[in-house]
C-alpha cells in the first residue's frame, strides 16, 4: 500500500568553503533561513560536513536562497553549482527565473572559491 502521508519538511544541502561559511550562515539568517552545520561520519575524508537548510514543503525558499547566493558573489569570487537529478549545472549566466527553478529542484548546491580552484589547477599542470 502506498501512504498518502508526505513529509512536511524537506532540506537542501550546501557545500560551502570554510572561509565563507560563517558569512553564508549570517546572510541566511538575515533573509529568514536557518542554515545549520551537519557533520558526516564517512570513510571518504573529503566529506566532513556541510550546511543544510530545512524548509516546509510548499514554502517559497528559493528567492531567499538566491539572495544569499547573490550576496556571496558580491563578497567573493565564487562558482555556484546546483545538483539536481544527478546533473550538475553552473548558475553563471543563468536568468533569475531559471535560477529559481534550478534551486527549487536542487538536492544540493556547491559553492567553490574561484581563486582556490585556479591555484589547484595551476599546481596540477605538468611543468616543462
Amino acid at each position: 500500500m502506498s501512504s498518502q502521508n508526505q513529509s512536511r519538511y524537506s532540506s537542501i544541502a550546501f557545500y560551502v568553503p570554510e572561509e565563507i561559511k560563517q558569512f553564508f550562515i549570517d546572510e541566511c539568517s538575515k533573509v529568514g533561513l536557518e542554515a545549520k552545520n551537519v557533520q558526516c561520519f564517512s570513510a571518504n575524508p573529503s566529506i566532513k560536513d556541510y550546511l543544510s537548510i530545512v524548509f516546509e514543503r510548499g514554502q517559497k525558499y528559493a528567492p531567499q536562497v538566491l539572495k544569499v547566493l547573490n550576496m556571496l558573489q558580491r563578497k567573493s569570487s565564487i562558482k555556484i553549482e546546483v545538483a539536481a537529478d544527478r546533473k550538475v549545472i553552473s548558475l553563471s549566466g543563468v536568468s533569475t527565473e531559471d535560477a529559481l527553478k534550478l534551486i527549487q529542484a536542487a538536492d544540493a548546491i556547491k559553492i567553490t572559491d574561484v581563486e582556490s580552484v585556479k591555484t589547484s589547477e595551476s599546481d596540477s599542470k605538468p611543468k616543462k
